[in-house]
């Protein structure tokens, strides 16, 4: 007690507790600056799970109980039972779809460039973080003795909703 009462005659208590006050707001402030600056500089490339979320709809959605559905030639029918925005695979669009029946292309839509990217990358000859991730995925139907379904699907998008979702 007598060291408080001591300290407290000159004002030098309040004096070293501000000190230590400026102090302990310093590192606080600190941490919160390195924290946000390390969580806002990581670099999440989501591309090439859109790619396969988007590859995996169009599987569901032209195949039927292992049958490929009907109509799915139709760009209005095909966009309307799989739940997708059109306005997505215009001109420009980040996202690219191909699907092949028995090596015969049925349908597709997108940025035709996002094929061509996709095959760059998968020669490994471009590794560029900008290019365009894929999904193939090839299914066999039971129609008429079986056929094959194959569907590509790309994505240039960097970090925004899918699209039809």
């Amino acid at each position: 007690m007598e060291v408080l009462k001591m300290f407290n005659r000159r004002g030098e208590l309040q004096i070293a507790l501000s000190v230590w006050w400026f102090f302990i707001l310093f590192f606080i402030s600190g941490g919160i600056v390195i924290s946000a600056s390390i969580y806002y500089s990581t670099d999440l490339d989501v591309k090439w799970l859109e790619a396969d979320i988007l590859n995996q709809r169009i599987l569901d959605c032209i195949i039927d109980n292992s049958y490929l559905v009907d109509n799915i030639s139709d760009e209005n029918v095909f966009y309307e039972n799989c739940g997708l925005d059109e306005s997505k695979f215009g001109k420009g669009s980040k996202y690219f779809f191909k699907i092949w029946v028995d090596d015969e292309i049925v349908f597709g839509g997108g940025d035709y460039s996002i094929e061509k990217n996709c095959e760059i990358k998968k020669a490994d000859i471009g590794t560029s973080k900008y290019f365009p991730v894929c999904s193939e995925k090839q299914v066999l139907v039971l129609d008429e003795g079986g056929k094959s379904v194959f569907v590509l699907t790309g994505s240039n998008q960097n970090g925004e909703v899918v699209p039809g979702v």
